[in-house]
């Protein structure tokens, strides 16, 4: 068996010179997205990290974690989720919702930086990712296991929203892997991946009938078809965007009149234009009792996941939920300075990924970056309407991009300690 630099023994020949823990990080992204549960919130992915966390402290690589500028601010979201759970209704809830953020500051993104370590390691795990998700929709395509009003769900959740929301957030990623194919005059592999995918991330979306994740597809197709090559608006992203404004137009009409596709989602989405009560009042009310909450209490919120037992406290006919709006939902359970310390931690990332890629001098870099900015720009309109990001492949998503903007060892340390302006 042959050895590494950095003497750790890889995977065998499959592995191609892959370590143990990096083929652990690539596995663990396949895995991640079908959010397979062990016990309560911890799942077989969050054992796969484990794992490779262990093998990287006992090993000759250091555990990097995440670099400095981030450091105040996730110490303070926790610091104000800690004292928030306090004053929760079931705090342990609200503890177990703080460790699943603990982990995933000082172990799943530690993790990453320390084993994503190339530029190969990265689009495997980024494939993985993507192979992974789409897996969960083929299966969900073949079981065709339908909820309530006539919705389909994925086999690892009873939230028919969850089916739609990889369609959204992998599609820069399809995108920029067709567009790097096309380029290498792969056409026929292009064509056929892209209808195969295209399919089954449409299909996703209209079978879950979500409506946020209608709306971030919307946003990540047409605003990746403008930037792929760069954030440089000139005239041919004025083209682009026709173009893609004319693609959209395109698919809508096989959603509306086809039956490719279920309408579900168009009922849906005529319900809510309608202003449907069952669609729309009982979000409102959501919305209502979360600001008054805010307003009673800025600075110590109701503890992570503990909203939906005090919701009614301040609006007689709300059900018991959270706000299906993150930004709400944090100010409401942590508080305005804790929820600014998250808020932080996601604009940083924002900042220093398009940095990168403002001076990547490689097209098909550049054009990655602008994926993951992309990517996060769609789970962050889906999660304008939706509850808490906690899931580990949203912060997959986020891990990676991080790595791909701080780059790889020797350059990474110089960019990590650059304090965004």
């Amino acid at each position: 068996m042959t050895v590494v630099a950095d003497g750790s023994a890889p995977i065998g020949r499959a592995g191609r010179g892959l370590t143990l823990e990096e083929g652990l990080v690539v596995a663990g992204a396949a895995v991640a997205p079908l959010d397979l549960t062990i016990a309560a919130s911890f799942t077989v992915y969050d054992l796969v990290l484990l794992g490779a966390l262990i093998l990287v402290v006992l090993g000759p690589r250091r555990l990097e974690w995440l670099p400095a500028v981030f450091l105040p601010a996730v110490l303070v979201f926790i610091l104000f989720a800690l004292i928030s759970a306090v004053r929760a209704t079931h705090q342990g809830e609200a503890v177990t919702q703080l460790s699943q953020f603990f982990f995933i500051f000082f172990v799943q993104l530690p993790v990453l930086l320390s084993v994503v370590r190339t530029p190969r390691v990265l689009k495997l795990a980024l494939g993985a990712l993507v192979v992974g998700s789409l897996t969960g929709l083929a299966i969900a395509f073949v079981l065709d296991q339908a909820a309530g009003a006539g919705r389909v769900v994925a086999f690892y959740s009873d939230n028919p929203n969850r089916l739609g929301y990889p369609s959204a957030y992998l599609l820069p990623f399809v995108l920029w892997y067709l567009v790097a194919a096309w380029r290498r005059g792969q056409r026929r592999r292009a064509v056929a991946l892209g209808a195969a995918a295209g399919y089954l991330m449409i299909w996703a979306l209209a079978a879950s009938a979500s409506r946020a994740a209608t709306l971030g597809l919307l946003v990540s197709f047409v605003l990746y078809a403008v930037v792929y090559d760069g954030f440089r608006f000139d005239g041919r992203g004025l083209r682009r965007l026709l173009a893609a404004a004319g693609a959209v137009v395109v698919v809508a009409l096989l959603l509306l009149n086809t039956g490719v596709f279920p309408g579900t989602l168009q009922e849906r989405v005529e319900a809510t234009l309608a202003a449907e009560e069952s669609l729309v009042d009982d979000r409102a009310r959501l919305a209502t009792a979360s600001v008054r909450a805010i307003a009673e209490s800025p600075f110590v919120g109701a503890g992570l996941d503990n909203f939906r037992y005090v919701a009614r406290r301040y609006e007689d006919q709300v059900t018991p939920q959270a706000p299906h709006n993150m930004w709400l939902q944090f100010l409401a359970q942590v508080g305005v300075v804790g929820t600014l310390g998250f808020l932080f931690v996601m604009t940083t990332w924002f900042e220093l990924v398009l940095r990168r890629q403002a001076t990547e001098e490689e097209r098909a870099e550049r054009g990655l970056l602008c994926a993951f900015v992309v990517s996060m720009t769609s789970l962050m309109v889906i999660f304008m309407t939706t509850p808490i990001m906690i899931h580990r492949h949203y912060w997959l998503v986020y891990g990676l991009g991080l790595v791909a903007a701080l780059g790889y060892p020797g350059a990474r340390a110089r960019r990590s300690r650059v304090m965004p302006s």
